[in-house]
């Protein structure tokens, strides 16, 4: 079983399917899987939205993803 990612884990644990994120966040849920699985980098900025959208510290979330790159 592949392991989720510490965004999609935490999106889960927060109630949100990707669709609902993504349209919170005013991008397309295509982008949102994609940044999700590593194919595309997230800006601190929109990773500044997502951490505000799921209740999360900002640092602390992108110390998490960059230690599981």
């Amino acid at each position: 079983m592949k392991k989720r990612s510490v965004l999609t884990t935490l999106r889960f644990s927060k109630g949100f399917s990707q669709t609902e994120l993504a349209k919170e966040l005013g991008v397309s849920q295509q982008y949102l899987s994609q940044i999700e699985t590593g194919f595309y980098p997230c800006t601190d900025e929109l990773l500044k939205r997502i951490a505000t959208k799921l209740e999360t510290d900002f640092l602390e979330l992108r110390k998490q993803i960059l230690e599981r790159r």
